[in-house]
């Protein structure tokens, strides 16, 4: 394992130390002092010399010593040295930092223009990439900072990050490998088939919408066939209308063999009975006519119905898209507001700049340099030190000005770049609002099916205006020809007018009429019967769809189960590898579904609440154990807060622990 101590640290002009040494020998030191006495500071001095940041993992913190008014002190060099031994080498590190001054053409003023940095290892100056480099090749940043820092996975590192590195621990689980955990799962062997956990979620989330979706529909198709059914067909109707068909021809018949035992001479009742014949064929042509007509029609009402369906269907796909734009252009107005504000924002900043850039120190007042009694010049010393105080004023003013411009330029180009953000999001949104393509084509598609829709109807009219009448057709042209030809053969036959005879035939061709009249209102039994037929269909449909959906759900159930087994078997393996702390890695949800969280946790308390400093302490100096065991590199271990702990959980690192005390200035101690 790779070992890193810290023999000494010299600390210079950095924050609130002007000079500090911290001699610890590669032993453990335990450094004491009251508030504000710099203790902090040394693992900022410490991170800040090997990587540019303080303790907070910032780069942006204030590291130059403050006068009595918190006032940066310039012109002065800030510098941290570090002595380390790395598994048994001496290898010494520095870095150090000091304000670059110029003076412009013309002018006798110096102008701040940053700071220079000196990278040094082993005394010899180095570039910042190849002092970068040396410290990577010891050891890289993100590790160092996990393995010294005992707040810094807990608290600083974001909880993605500390998800990943702890998933990186352990080995993954295979899908079989969970299934097999849990008896209860191995149905999914047969779900899966070759498609992944998640990917078969998404497609049965997926046909759940759709059939849910067919289950909110079929209760109003039902609804539209049940009101297409006449409620006044009953089956005692129907019955009622077969009986009086039954009698009405039981009546045809006996009146047709009356008229037939009347009439006199074998040929004349040949005739006659040829006659009947005839004409009963002719009711009968009628009769199918009619019923072809009727089956038309019925056609096309099915149709209608199931068009309706769609069209009502796709009126819903329109109104959904139309919600969707409208959403849309909420968030537009909302993003409109929100960049006008950022504008507001900018402009006071533009009008404090220019307040602040044309606010100039006043000109140096030459009376100052005379007695103002007798107006004799001053000794020449002293009007040197009146104008070595004028251009101190007067330098501290600018560059108070230069920093406040700084800092208002820094504040604009942030608020520039949120304002193209948004601008760029708004534009997003717009495009999507203005994009109707998808709207058009649901609104094209619902209107072709209400085109579709009148025109069946007006199909139906057409059929039911335009029918042409049975008596208009060859068919009945033909049969009316035949009839009256024998007709005309009877009258020759017969000597006279028959009226009894006549009367006969009038009382049978009233009969058929009825007879006829009995086969239509029949007839729309047929048609109720078959939208019946539909009915029980679509319920039926509704019936299979809820078992699917069920099924569906069940499936559901069991890849969230796969995924909780899943989240129970990692966390046990990660934290197999802790002994004080455990971490919590998913949270559960009030719909049943789980949360990716990453909490650090003491016997059930979490870290974020709750948990004493001590506590805290010890939990990270745990977590640091088994970072430093599985990179196999241990390094000084800063410890801040120590005052609120008794009993440290043992470590291989150097420890450095920093403690209140009531010393005003730091106190050190080589734990022997």
């Amino acid at each position: 394992m790779k070992k890193i101590e810290l023999i000494n640290m010299k600390v210079r002009n950095f924050k609130g130390f002007k000079e500090f040494e911290l001699a610890a020998n590669g032993k453990n030191v335990q450094v004491f002092g009251d508030n504000a006495t710099g203790k902090t500071t040394l693992y900022d001095a410490f991170l800040w010399c090997l990587f540019g940041k303080d303790s907070k993992d910032s780069t942006k913190f204030s590291w130059k010593p403050l006068d009595q008014n918190n006032q940066e002190i310039h012109h002065l060099e800030t510098e941290v040295v570090l002595e380390l031994l790395i598994d048994g080498e001496e290898i010494e590190f520095s870095r150090m930092n000091k304000e670059k001054w110029t003076k412009k053409r013309g002018s006798n003023a110096e102008t701040f223009e940053g700071h220079d940095a000196t990278y040094r290892i082993d005394g010899l100056k180095q570039t910042q990439i190849k002092f970068k480099k040396r410290i990577e090749e010891i050891v890289n940043e993100e590790t160092f900072k996990q393995i010294t820092n005992i707040y810094y996975i807990a608290e600083t590192m974001p909880a993605k990050e500390r998800r990943k590195m702890l998933f990186s621990l352990v080995e993954d689980l295979t899908d079989i490998q969970v299934i097999e955990s849990n008896k209860e799962l191995t149905p999914l062997l047969d779900i899966l088939g070759k498609h992944s956990v998640e990917d078969k979620r998404q497609m049965i989330a997926e046909e759940r919408r759709n059939i849910n979706k067919d289950l909110d529909n079929i209760p109003q198709r039902i609804d539209e066939v049940d009101r297409s059914i006449n409620p006044d067909l009953t089956e005692a109707n129907r019955l009622s209308l077969e009986d009086e068909k039954t009698s009405r021809e039981t009546e045809l018949a006996k009146n047709e063999q009356e008229l037939a035992s009347k009439t006199n001479g074998t040929y004349l009742t040949n005739k006659r009975s040829e006659l009947t014949t005839k004409v009963a064929e002719l009711e009968a042509d009628k009769s199918n006519y009619t019923i072809k007509q009727n089956e038309k029609i019925a056609g096309l009402q099915s149709g209608k119905q199931i068009v309706y369906e769609q069209a009502m269907s796709a009126q819903n796909e329109v109104l959904e898209e139309e919600k969707r734009i409208s959403s849309l252009k909420t968030d537009i107005e909302s993003e409109k507001s929100y960049i006008s504000r950022l504008q507001q924002e900018k402009e006071s900043l533009r009008n404090k700049y220019i307040s602040i850039r044309d606010n100039n120190f006043p000109d140096f007042d030459e009376h100052k340099t005379t007695c103002q009694f007798c107006n004799q010049d001053l000794p020449v010393e002293q009007q040197a030190t009146i104008k070595e105080t004028y251009q101190k004023e007067r330098e501290a003013f600018n560059l108070n000005r230069a920093s406040e411009l700084e800092q208002i330029n820094e504040q604009g180009t942030s608020l520039s770049k949120e304002e193209e953000v948004h601008e760029e999001l708004l534009q997003d949104l717009k495009n999507q609002a203005a994009d109707t393509t998808e709207l058009d084509k649901r609104i094209k598609v619902r209107d072709d099916l209400k085109s579709q829709h009148t025109a069946i109807i007006k199909q139906i009219e057409a059929i039911q205006n335009n029918a042409t009448p049975f008596t208009e057709t060859e068919q009945y042209k033909k049969k009316i020809t035949e009839i009256e030809a024998i007709k005309q053969e009877i009258i020759t036959i017969q000597t006279g007018d028959d009226k009894e005879l006549q009367s006969q035939k009038e009382v049978i061709s009233n009969i058929k009429l009825s007879i006829n009249q009995l086969n239509e209102q029949l007839y729309e039994y047929v048609l109720s019967e078959k939208q019946e037929a539909r009915k029980q269909e679509l319920i039926e449909e509704e019936k299979l769809l809820s078992v699917k959906f069920g099924e569906l759900d069940q499936q559901l159930y069991l890849l969230d189960e796969f995924i909780r087994t899943k989240v129970d078997l990692l966390t046990s393996k990660i934290n197999a590898k802790f002994n004080y702390v455990d971490f919590k890695l998913f949270e559960e949800q009030i719909n049943g579904g789980l949360k990716e969280v990453c909490e650090v946790t003491v016997k059930g308390v979490p870290y974020s609440s709750g948990l004493n400093n001590a506590a805290r302490i010890n939990a990270g100096l745990d977590i640091i154990n088994t970072v430093t065991e599985i990179n196999q590199i241990n390094a000084p271990i800063f410890i801040d807060n120590a005052e609120s702990i008794n009993d440290l959980l043992a470590v291989q690192s150097q420890t450095i622990t920093l403690s209140v005390s009531k010393d005003k200035d730091l106190k050190m101690e080589v734990v022997k």
